[in-house]
């Protein structure tokens, strides 16, 4: 769960590829972390994380899971 902890953080200071790349996760990570998360708003946000690290815009990564206001 430690992913998760970071990942709260990131979302906190911004989304943005250059800060998820900072932090060195991999896509398989953030897949294994998805996998473990049983609370649905959590798995959520670290699919977007990983979305946004395979290339996806932001507003693209909210709009494919939904999330989009």
């Amino acid at each position: 769960m430690a992913i998760l902890a970071l990942i709260i953080t990131m979302i906190r200071s911004g989304l943005c590829y250059e800060k998820i790349t900072d932090y060195k996760l991999t896509n398989e990570a953030l897949r294994k972390e998805e996998r473990a998360i049983s609370d649905a708003f959590f798995r959520q946000r670290v699919t977007a994380v990983r979305l946004i690290l395979e290339g996806f815009s932001t507003v693209k990564a909210a709009e494919v899971l939904g999330i989009c206001h």
